[in-house]
């Protein structure tokens, strides 16, 4: 795409700024000599693109293709990556706009000449050539607020613009109008791709009537001329978050690129780095899908964490690449600057109202020059005033043409143990990390609340019950469920109820769950994100009905128990959500290591007392009849609790699943770790095994904060700018 496959160090327009009109010039007298000629020649085949389409729908019939409809948008929905599936309120429209190819050829040549227009406008402005050769003027260019001073240098190692796409109407007495330039950073591409991809799976019966100019061609050598000019290392495809994320999704999943955040990277010994799973790795190229005006905080000025502090100076020194580059929306400003064209003029004032139905097509900058993708998007509204997206099908000929038949292909070896990609930003895999905990923490006060409730509903003076009471409330203060001043004291349930409503900690915890969803949802499949975002939409409804937490624990506990089954069924075996089940794992055994420390603190009679509340908080009472049967036993309870290895809430269990995980996490991971503890003796004593509880706990502790260090940790302000890893402080 805009670059060449072998990096050059200056910019070599293939023509003088001057030149660059030319195009243009010679269109519209080309247009002149053959404009009758070509207006009765693309008019009839306008007609024959729209007879084939009229045909096809006639064959498919009204309620057919109102079904279709349906089919195409949730399909659509199914493969977004996103919660929201297009840019678009209105979403997919399944029937196609068929284009002639003599007409999309025409405006092709004339969208490709404005296309390099723009490029040397771009490079004119950011290089100090002569904008006399472009008609602007000085005063407009410096008042621009897309003009961004700390560009301007020298030719850069490839073309400032490298995506282009172009808004056209429809004008009333025939052919087209240019109503919008976008050069900044153009959306759509993604839903145009896949779009196309929708609307051949639902539209056989036309789509076997025609022969389309395919835009994969185009796709293929742009995808082969990043990756060549990225020389093995990763592309990125940078968000600041805004915008339309399924779009940019789409084009990083064409393109083989990350999508990262700007916190994700940072500049180390004047190279642009990521922070990933197997370290920190340089970028030679950046897509960008994010606005100027906070790309360099350094030298824009802003708040450090929106930004990437120091890349401007990264770019002039070619020491990377970013496709279509800070300013490059500097064309749009001055777009009526650019030269006009005969056949595609400028949107005048009285075509403002046909303005409603647009005609979207993208232009790439390869190495041999611009080239336009075969079709784009037709935007117009619905009856509710919602944009909505129709793929344009550029017909070379209404005869069908025999499939081809792809070779066969060599049976793909045997899948081994998934393990993730050394390229995984470690800002997705920590959010996995800490979504795999809040969910653990979620799960355990939701089961602590529920028996404490049981146990507060009693208000006799039983002295064990007083005891049972007691050790529960010193629980929830320690899990944060309840102020600190509850600690100490014995309360009704009445006043644990109102605590609870006051409090709503659940609330707060199921939030922390959604946010870290949102965060690491590129890495869900959409079905998987579907489901969970549905179980956690049900609880945080069932949360917002009530008035305290305690009525939606049944919601809460499906909804915790649909994130269960899909990480057990539809994310098991590794990958990225390896960091979901070590986040799991440790939670799960720092919570059940500081709890049965603490319930067998104490006197004989407060531990055996205990014991049995930690079988009931693990829901363990039916394993423990069955392995052992009658009365709970504290030595065979704590058997059960610590060292069952088939129990999914025993210590040992959670210790010799991170074994496993870590295992896959290997080849990524500087550390290793034999975390099968040594088994615990329920016979010892009650200090000893105190002692080797909190043991346990804080080597989980220590092994979670080396994980936050070693794979997660962002750079030390220090670190972030011109210093190499031989430079940093020891």
């Amino acid at each position: 795409m805009l670059i060449p496959l072998e990096p050059r160090l200056a910019y070599d327009p293939p023509m003088s700024n001057d030149a660059l009109t030319t195009p243009m010039v010679d269109q519209r007298g080309q247009a002149r000599a053959l404009g009758a000629i070509e207006t009765v020649a693309t008019r009839a085949a306008e007609r024959a693109a729209t007879r084939i389409a009229t045909e096809a729908l006639q064959r498919i019939g009204a309620e057919e293709f109102a079904a279709r409809g349906v089919a195409l948008r949730r399909r659509a929905a199914l493969l977004s990556p996103m919660q929201q599936p297009t840019m678009l309120a209105g979403g997919y429209d399944p029937m196609p706009v068929p284009m002639a190819a003599a007409i999309f050829s025409g405006l092709a040549r004339s969208i490709v000449a404005r296309a390099w227009a723009c490029e040397a406008l771009i490079e004119t402005a950011y290089t100090g050539g002569a904008l006399s050769a472009l008609a602007v003027p000085p005063a407009p260019l410096f008042r621009a607020e897309t003009f961004i001073r700390p560009m301007v240098s020298g030719p850069l190692a490839a073309p400032r613009l490298g995506f282009y796409a172009i808004d056209l109407i429809r004008k009333a007495e025939g052919g087209y109008a240019m109503l919008r330039d976008h050069c900044a950073a153009p959306a759509g591409l993604g839903h145009a791709m896949m779009l196309r991809r929708l609307t051949a799976e639902m539209m056989p019966e036309m789509r076997a009537a025609v022969t389309l100019a395919s835009p994969n061609p185009l796709i293929e050598r742009l995808r082969e001329d990043l990756h060549g000019f990225a020389g093995g290392r990763p592309i990125a495809v940078l968000t600041d978050g805004v915008g339309d994320l399924a779009d940019i999704h789409f084009v990083a999943r064409l393109l083989g690129a990350l999508v990262l955040r700007p916190g994700d990277l940072a500049i180390i010994g004047d190279e642009v780095q990521v922070k990933t799973l197997g370290g920190s790795q340089p970028l030679r190229l950046i897509l960008r899908c994010m606005g100027d005006a906070a790309i360099d905080p350094l030298e824009q000025g802003g708040r450090p964490d929106r930004g990437i502090a120091g890349l401007f100076s990264a770019l002039r020194r070619d020491r990377t690449v970013m496709v279509n580059a800070p300013g490059a929306g500097l064309a749009e400003t001055l777009a009526a600057f650019l030269p006009d064209s005969a056949d595609l003029p400028i949107c005048a004032a009285t075509d403002a109202t046909e303005a409603a139905v647009r005609y979207r097509f993208f232009a790439v900058r390869l190495a041999s020059g611009w080239e336009i993708l075969p079709g784009g998007l037709k935007l117009s509204h619905d009856a509710a005033g919602a944009l909505v997206m129709q793929d344009i099908w550029v017909i070379e000929s209404g005869d069908a043409t025999a499939p081809r038949v792809a070779p066969p292909r060599a049976a793909p070896p045997a899948p081994g143990p998934s393990r993730p990609r050394l390229d995984l930003p470690s800002r997705i895999a920590e959010s996995l990390f800490w979504l795999g905990r809040m969910v653990e923490r979620l799960d355990q006060a939701q089961r602590l609340l529920n028996v404490a409730m049981v146990h507060f509903a009693d208000v006799s003076s039983l002295a064990h019950e007083a005891t049972e009471r007691a050790l529960l409330t010193e629980l929830l203060v320690a899990a944060k469920l309840l102020p600190q001043e509850w600690s100490g004291s014995l309360r009704p349930a009445s006043a644990l109820r109102r605590a609870l409503a006051r409090n709503r900690p659940v609330s707060g915890l199921l939030q922390e769950v959604t946010r870290l969803v949102a965060a690491a949802a590129e890495r869900f499949s959409p079905r998987m994100l579907r489901s969970v975002e549905a179980a956690l939409g049900t609880a945080r409804e069932a949360l917002a009905t009530h008035a305290d937490d305690e009525r939606a624990w049944p919601a809460l506990a499906q909804a915790l128990a649909s994130f269960s089954g899909v990480m057990a069924e539809d994310a098991a075996g590794g990958g990225a959500f390896l960091f979901v089940e070590i986040g799991r794992r440790l939670e799960r055994g720092i919570t059940i290591a500081d709890t049965l420390a603490h319930l067998i603190a104490g006197k004989p009679a407060r531990r055996d007392l205990g014991i049995a509340l930690a079988v009931e908080l693990a829901d363990a009472g039916l394993s423990y009849e069955t392995e052992y049967g009658g009365a709970i036993a504290p030595d065979a309870a704590l058997r059960l609790l610590l060292n069952a290895a088939d129990h999914p809430r025993s210590l040992a269990f959670q210790s010799r699943a991170l074994q496993r995980a870590f295992a896959l996490l290997e080849a990524a991971s500087p550390f290793a770790h034999d975390l099968t503890p040594p088994p615990l003796d329920p016979t010892s004593t009650a200090a000893m095994m105190i002692g080797q509880l909190h043991a346990q706990a804080e080597a989980l502790r220590q092994l979670s904060n080396q994980m936050m260090r070693d794979l997660f940790a962002p750079r030390p302000a220090g670190h972030q700018l011109g210093q190499s890893n031989q430079d940093r402080p020891r």
